[in-house]
């Protein structure tokens, strides 16, 4: 079976150079940033035209770089000058727990950050809810820090239920209006009983504008079978580029049953779903992040626990795999991919690098397969970039000896930037001031089109899987010295010679996934390796 498994990943991985390290910081205070380990508790990064980022995450410090603690958790939001230099830094809060989860750059060097609260006093007051319910909340930022605007979206308990409101990403649209999306249980307030649609816990669609965060509209959505055992939740969306709709990936559980998929649905520009799926495997499936391609398709992804259903790829192992999926406007997906190790993983974030590939952000605890590399199998730094087919051309693992964790990455004039959190204090992080803290870093982009020579069909390595000795053999390749070079998935060179010969040791090598590559003056032609 491992060889079975050795076999199908062969075809799965590229190769490229890995991104070389700018700058990295270490954010925080001496208690808890990024609280908690769930979803809620992500670190989100945006980028502005000039290489400022913002970075958003809930503490519960009020030391150190934080400052102050106003009840509970806050909304923390940093803003980074291009070279990683803290510019402001602000605490948001009431005396509950106040959550951000998104956070979007504007040109005028201020932003915007949505997320959901359960205070109604301070710097949040105006819940719609009694105390302990959640509102939805989106606050504007000017570009020295200062609050504009603050505004509370939700209702309140109905029937017994508690009115629960939550936003978990927002969207700047074409037209200059923010859309929020998420969940909500409440059934007045901003959410009034919709004809036909007394649900509890169903998808949330919110638009407001962007002046004073007034509403422009707001929409349910649910599962065509939604009943009492169901809860439906958005948790991603993208605005198509013709402007014909949305995409929006989600959660569709099934409590009853103790099902759950992921949940893709299409709209038109007036938000009328067009359709929607339920996709996924037949065990837990873990929906997390949705983009657009050049081509005006989908990709999303999340984690599967098994190889059944609509995932026809092989399981790895471990507890979780990271699923990558293509769907063509009709919801049909027309390519997918599973990447792991053999313990767990989770990729948060996918991003289009604008350029045909696409950059994904999440953790590792293998060190095998998709996640090769040094650190421990705590939890690690991970970065991959796939092309077109998602087929991966390089991944980044770095981390230290705790559990390091990046939750979101974007894009800015050829560089990367990342944002999680982190444990650690050695290895590739050099600082902790107690706890978890929020981890930020930028990195180059490095060049990522492989030249036509790298997939020339003329060369043959064999045996391929192979425990020994590997024969090399091509026609273009005219006689005399040949330079062979051995590389990591991740880009490392641990081997290179000059040879007469065509055959190549490599059973000293550890099990695993390498690329082969063979030059001499006139091309270089490269081939993956496995080694088992």
């Amino acid at each position: 079976m491992k060889l079975f498994i050795y076999l199908l990943l062969l075809n799965f991985i590229g190769f490229s150079q890995t991104p070389d390290t700018l700058w990295t910081k270490t954010l925080g205070g001496s208690a808890d940033e990024c609280p908690g380990y769930g979803f809620d508790y992500r670190a989100k990064i945006a980028v502005n035209a000039n290489g400022e980022s913002y970075v958003v995450c809930a503490t519960v410090s009020n030391d150190f770089m934080v400052g102050i603690n106003k009840g509970s958790a806050d909304c923390w939001i940093i803003k980074l000058n291009e070279f990683g230099d803290t510019i402001w830094s602000k605490v948001f809060g009431g005396t509950n727990a106040d959550l951000p989860q998104d956070i979007i750059a504007l040109e005028d060097g201020g932003c915007i950050v949505a997320g959901f609260s359960y205070s109604d006093d301070l710097d949040f007051a105006g819940n719609h809810g009694t105390d302990g319910e959640s509102d939805g909340f989106i606050m504007r930022i000017d570009n020295e820090g200062n609050l504009i605007w603050n505004e509370l979206y939700g209702g309140s308990s109905f029937m017994g239920v508690e009115g629960a409101d939550f936003i978990y990403d927002i969207i700047l649209l074409e037209n200059g209006n923010i859309m929020a999306l998420g969940q909500t249980n409440s059934q007045n307030g901003d959410l009034v009983s919709e004809a036909n649609f007394d649900y509890f816990y169903v998808g949330w669609m919110l638009e407001v504008e962007i002046l004073e965060g007034d509403i422009i509209d707001t929409k349910k959505i649910a599962w065509t079978g939604h009943d009492e055992w169901n809860t439906d939740e958005i948790i991603e969306g993208i605005e198509i580029s013709d402007g014909s709709g949305y995409y929006f990936l989600g959660l569709s559980t099934h409590t009853f049953t103790g099902a759950d998929y992921f949940w893709l649905i299409k709209t038109n520009a007036n938000w009328e779903v067009l359709w929607q799926k339920e996709i996924g495997c037949t065990s837990q499936n873990s929906p997390y992040s949705i983009t657009e391609t050049d081509s005006l398709t989908v990709v999303f992804l999340g984690i599967v626990y098994s190889s059944d259903g609509d995932v026809n790829q092989p399981y790895i192992g471990g507890y979780g795999d990271v699923w990558i999926a293509e769907a063509d406007s009709t919801g049909t997906i027309i390519r997918q991919k599973i990447i792991g190790g053999t313990q767990s993983e989770t990729i948060y974030k996918i991003i289009n690098n604008n350029d045909g590939h696409f950059l994904l952000s999440g953790f590792t605890r293998s060190t095998d397969f998709f996640a090769s590399g040094d650190t421990t199998t705590v939890a690690d730094f991970w970065i991959i970039s796939m092309d077109g087919n998602l087929d991966t051309l390089w991944t980044f693992k770095k981390g230290g000896t705790e559990s390091d964790i990046l939750t979101d990455i974007a894009i800015n004039n050829g560089n990367i930037f990342v944002a999680g959190r982190t444990e650690s204090d050695d290895l590739f992080i050099n600082q902790n001031f107690g706890a978890k803290d929020l981890w930020v870093a930028k990195f180059e982009n490095p060049y990522l089109q492989r030249e036509e020579s790298l997939i020339s069909n003329s060369i043959n390595v064999f045996p391929n899987p192979s425990s020994g000795f590997v024969t090399i053999e091509n026609t273009n390749i005219v006689l005399g010295k040949w330079s062979i070079e051995i590389y990591t998935i991740t880009g490392e060179l641990i081997r290179q010679t000059t040879t007469d010969y065509k055959t190549v040791r490599v059973n000293d090598l550890e099990k695993g996934i390498y690329l082969i590559r063979v030059n001499n003056s006139l091309e270089k032609i490269a081939r993956k390796l496995i080694v088992y």
